[in-house]
């Protein structure tokens, strides 16, 4: 057994699909398939159930699975120590994300300049939602991630790098455009542009709405840019990051709020391991947020 049959055995593991898997893993699907069978033999156990639909993990396959992260996780950790021994000559930083930062975080601009800073750091990037990037961090395949602010697992640690406070975005047109400053009860006739349930942003004002009584979601979206354009239009209004609305933006208006201190957070997540790329990302992120 070898570290490459390990990684071939979790990328099925995880995507329950040996086609997904190879893809993932940029082989052929034959090699992949010859590798779990061969580590099969070797350790003369059925890893996974397969029919001609589906495929699932055998109680030995489950036993593997969580040893199998663990071992993995262990030599990423060691690849990522000398690579720090070596003043970061060499290496890799694997950074997950949200997908809809806020606009004080210029994640393309932060890449860069990190990069230029560092070259001989490959820096990859993977999106996906918050309780799938924790899991990431947690097991090793992600270093650190962005996500908004939420309890973390015990081994990880968390830096808040963006905290701005929570307005109202509405229409120009809209009656409540020219209030100075407007109440969470104020709205609770409103129609309202959210982002789907369980995201960062709904989950923070769900929170924040228990006792005023229902609210009226009318679109659910996945995307800020859909978000607006449909506040813009008249269609609802929405509670987002006062930094998520630039001043350019003439069709639209933002409130502030009163009588609440509802704040969105942006958290960097990661291990509490010492790392230097890590160390040097977030000193990064943390004088960009500032800036």
């Amino acid at each position: 057994m070898d570290i490459r049959q390990l990684q071939h055995f979790v990328a099925v593991a995880q995507e329950m699909h040996f086609s997904r898997a190879a893809v993932r893993l940029n082989i052929v699907q034959s090699a992949l398939s010859a590798s779990v069978s061969s580590l099969e033999q070797e350790l003369d156990v059925r890893l996974f159930h397969r029919t001609t639909r589906k495929i699932r993990l055998t109680s030995a396959g489950e036993v593997l699975l969580e040893k199998a992260l663990l071992a993995l996780a262990a030599m990423r950790e060691a690849e990522r120590s000398v690579a720090s021994v070596r003043d970061m000559s060499t290496g890799s930083l694997m950074i997950g994300t949200v997908q809809s930062l806020p606009t004080l975080i210029d994640l393309p601009a932060l890449l860069s300049d990190f990069h230029a800073i560092h070259p001989g750091i490959e820096l990859r990037l993977r999106q996906g939602n918050r309780l799938d990037l924790a899991g990431l961090v947690l097991s090793g395949e992600l270093d650190l991630a962005f996500v908004p602010f939420m309890d973390v697992p015990s081994r990880l640690e968390r830096r808040v790098v963006v905290d701005v406070p929570m307005v109202l975005a509405c229409a120009v047109t809209h009656p409540l455009a020219d209030r100075d400053v407007v109440a969470l009860s104020d709205l609770a006739e409103e129609n309202f542009v959210d982002f789907q349930p369980g995201w960062g942003t709904r989950s923070l004002i769900d929170r924040y709405w228990e006792g005023i009584g229902t609210r009226a979601t009318r679109f659910e979206v996945s995307d800020l840019a859909t978000q607006l354009a449909l506040v813009e239009r008249g269609l609802g209004v929405a509670l987002v990051p006062e930094s998520n609305v630039k001043p350019g933006q003439a069709a639209l208006r933002t409130v502030p709020l009163q009588g609440t201190e509802m704040r969105w957070r942006m958290l960097l997540m990661h291990r509490r391991e010492e790392d230097a790329a890590v160390d040097a990302f977030l000193a990064l992120a943390a004088l960009q947020a500032s800036s």
